[in-house]
């Protein structure tokens, strides 16, 4: 953020922007640009002409990729703001189409730059932005689609929207996309996601199978992986194992690196009381993702459901070395205490994870069956009631 201090206004006129809140060249654009700057007392119509003046020499002076930059993210706060499409770009809602408003900046590449390179600035700023600030992320993202579309440019815009919650919005982004580019795989499979998260298999499936249309190219690969595996998690959760496990040995075929695969064929052997298949499954998955917290949670899951305590609570301990703060795994390290009679132990695992986070339901049930343990020494509790989360 730039200061408006940086742009040669008077003392007076500084202040009288300060004290309506703007504080930042942003900021100040944004209120050019929306009307209001001559409704700030002691900002004047002439005053107007000189900030007008002093940001577009400050704007030269930056160069045209700055340039470029300070007008876009006023296009960005000002459909922020009202809600509003951009050349029919929706910003409304985090991904449903909103009634349209006029914006009063157009993008358009200064001297020296094009389209292209400014919306791939864009997207290099909201890929950094996805994990602290999604929509602003996502409102990046519309410019740079704005600009020069691609299909990660909806793909991302959809998914950044559903983790934001919103899974009307994600789906309406995703359709979108292939309304533009119908052939997409990755597009496909997103879609399919979220018709399954609705549970209409179904259509889910159409879509799974419309991203594997031969032939696949390699770069496609782990595309119609990951299409194999959801079409998997369908016919496990219909109880069709055998089909399940045919998905997942195909997804291998295509990406071979992809632990997901492994993973899933290790839930269905656990199932089918197969523990050597499980473990070995597992242990390929590990030996791909080596430092991957879940991966490992998801390995120690099985040692642990075929009671080899030990073994779990062993990778449990390296998970804390990579997240100290794990909560899944102090539960796996004291019930692998509980069930060897540690009960010290075991209840300063379970503490760990209550002063953690005192809502941790599986950190109660875990401490209220030791209390009861110490009081009678009953059967050892089963597996606990953990979800490690799903890939």
């Amino acid at each position: 953020m730039t200061l408006i201090t940086t742009i040669g206004l008077s003392d007076a006129l500084v202040k009288s922007l300060q004290d309506a809140g703007i504080e930042t060249l942003e900021q100040l654009q944004l209120a050019l640009d929306t009307g209001k700057l001559t409704e700030i007392p002691g900002v004047g119509s002439a005053s107007e002409k000189i900030i007008r003046k002093n940001l577009s020499s400050r704007q030269n002076d930056a160069g045209p990729l700055a340039s470029a930059r300070l007008n876009a993210r006023a296009v960005i706060s000002a459909a922020v703001i009202t809600g509003c499409f951009m050349s029919g770009v929706a910003f409304i809602g985090w991904g449903r189409p909103g009634k349209q408003v006029p914006v009063p900046i157009t993008l358009e590449p200064p001297p020296g730059l094009n389209k292209e390179s400014i919306a791939a600035e864009f997207r290099k700023e909201a890929l950094s932005l996805v994990s602290e600030d999604g929509r602003n992320a996502i409102a990046k993202l519309h410019v740079a689609a704005e600009l020069d579309a691609s299909p990660r440019d909806f793909s991302n815009i959809g998914l950044i929207t559903g983790t934001l919650g919103d899974l009307d919005g994600a789906q309406y982004w995703f359709s979108r996309g292939l309304s533009a580019f119908p052939k997409d795989r990755e597009l496909q499979v997103n879609l399919g996601r979220t018709y399954g998260d609705r549970g209409e298999f179904d259509v889910a499936m159409k879509h799974w199978r419309s991203a594997l249309t031969e032939p696949i190219a390699d770069a496609d690969r782990p595309i119609a992986s990951a299409a194999h595996i959801n079409i998997g998690k369908v016919y496990e959760l219909q109880g069709h194992q055998e089909s399940a496990l045919t998905e997942f040995e195909k997804a291998r075929e295509f990406d071979p690196d992809n632990a997901v695969s492994y993973l899933n064929k290790a839930v269905i052997y656990t199932k089918q009381d197969k523990f050597a298949k499980a473990v070995q499954e597992v242990s390929l998955a590990r030996a791909r993702t080596p430092d991957d917290v879940d991966t490992m949670l998801r390995v120690a899951n099985v040692f642990f459901m075929f009671k080899h305590h030990k073994e779990a609570a062993e990778i449990c301990e390296d998970v804390l070395v990579l997240d100290s703060d794990n909560e899944t795994a102090h539960l796996y390290i004291g019930m692998a205490h509980f069930n060897y009679k540690r009960y010290p132990e075991a209840e300063a695992a379970f503490q760990k994870i209550l002063d953690m986070n005192d809502w941790n339901p599986d950190g109660h049930y875990a401490m209220a069956a030791l209390k009861e343990r110490l009081r009678e020494d009953g059967a050892p509790l089963a597996c606990p009631r953990v979800v490690v989360r799903g890939l």
